[in-house]
């Protein structure tokens, strides 16, 4: 299943001329994620993702998700950027009480490049959220990711970074939001290219 994704991945950005390929991790969590641009317009650009993460919760169950994010983005400020966009995703829950699921959420996220001379550093904030409408699932009524990412250019196109992320589930029978991700913080690396 993965290479057929970095496959198709590598032939997709291979037509355009930003690619992005990205890893993080923390003690049990995995993501791997891959992107590419295409210009719209003069103002605006087009960012297409695909992503693999597989998360555990605190009972150690784990769940994986699949997803293809698009994002536009306005025109390319040196200090302050954001886009909105959608996701296709796939969650696969390691429970037998609830069924895997599909979903669409609504994606924003904003970038501000700090003031920082000796590394170029970014704070980014996103939030993907799927309502009830947007939900293809018979257990949940709604679907959440929230993000918050630090980083810096350690070397010409190479960042290291830090991130918190929080993953929750609203059940349809109104009881307790279900955390999919125990662990909410994680670090990586993404290189451009």
């Amino acid at each position: 299943m993965f290479k057929k994704m970095a496959l198709v991945l590598a032939t997709i950005s291979s037509a355009f001329a930003y690619n992005m390929a990205d890893i993080n991790i923390n003690g049990s969590d995995l993501q791997v994620s891959g992107t590419t641009a295409s210009a719209m317009s003069k103002t605006t650009t087009a960012f297409y993702t695909l992503s693999y993460l597989t998360v555990e919760d605190e009972y150690e169950n784990k769940h994986t998700t699949i997803y293809g994010d698009m994002l536009l983005a306005g025109k390319q400020n040196k200090v302050f950027n954001f886009g909105l966009g959608f996701r296709a995703q796939y969650v696969n829950l390691d429970s037998d009480s609830v069924d895997d699921f599909a979903c669409v959420p609504l994606r924003g996220k904003i970038y501000f490049t700090l003031p920082v001379k000796a590394v170029k550093t970014v704070l980014s904030a996103e939030v993907a959220y799927a309502p009830e409408v947007l939900m293809f699932s018979s257990d949940f009524t709604s679907s959440s990711d929230t993000r918050f990412e630090l980083s810096g250019e350690v070397i010409e196109n190479g960042f290291v970074y830090f991130g918190l992320r929080d993953l929750e589930l609203e059940p349809e029978d109104g009881g307790d939001k279900v955390q999919l991700n125990d662990r909410a913080s994680y670090f990586g690396l993404k290189m451009e290219f």
